[in-house]
């Protein structure tokens, strides 16, 4: 009898062992409560234009499972070793699929303030190249380390005053955050 339990308890540690060492990943996916905006006014150099940027990141992220691995008893703590992934590596749970831009004032005559500026704008993440919306979806790999650029050369009407932009990023389950720029002066 005793021989047996040793062997289960043998068994026991020597998967737990394995387990430790090969173990799943607690939370691959990540979620964000809310948005981290910076923005830039620049010109192009040589053709004068104003470039405003808004760079678009996660903030108050949540590492989290998918919820499909059964609850296990772990009698030893895992062993990382070097090639481990980070929380949230499988990026965000729920896609960005839009934004949506509106200002506090008035861009022109027929962009009142509130309304939405998106065909304004261009778009990038994890790319040299700007598009227009709509927006493709967006995982935001590796946990947000990645912003979503947000740019226009649209100067509105009136210039001098400042600018509020309002960002609202919407994911695939309705989820809306949405952020506030600092002020930005069109010259």
């Amino acid at each position: 009898m005793q021989k047996k339990l040793f062997i289960l308890f043998l068994l026991t540690g020597g998967f737990s062992l394995i387990d430790a060492c090969c173990g799943g990943d607690d939370s691959p996916y990540f979620d964000f409560d809310s948005l981290t905006l910076s923005n830039a006014v620049g010109s192009s150099p040589g053709l004068g234009t104003t470039i405003v940027e808004i760079a678009v990141s996660p903030a108050g992220l949540r590492f989290f499972a998918d919820g499909s691995a059964p609850l296990q008893f772990k009698p030893t703590e895992r062993l990382y070793g070097q090639n481990c992934p980070d929380p949230g590596h499988e990026g965000l749970k729920n896609r960005v699929v839009d934004v949506e831009i509106t200002a506090n004032e008035n861009f022109n005559d027929t962009l009142p303030a509130g309304s939405s500026l998106k065909s304004l704008f261009l778009w990038n993440y994890l790319g040299n190249v700007f598009n227009k919306f709509p927006l493709s979806p967006i995982e935001f790999e590796a946990a947000g380390i990645f912003p979503l650029i947000l740019q226009t050369q649209v100067k509105p009407k009136t210039l001098g005053i400042p600018y509020l932009f309002n960002i609202t990023l919407t994911q695939e389950d309705g989820k809306k955050t949405t952020a506030t720029t600092l002020p930005i002066t069109f010259e």
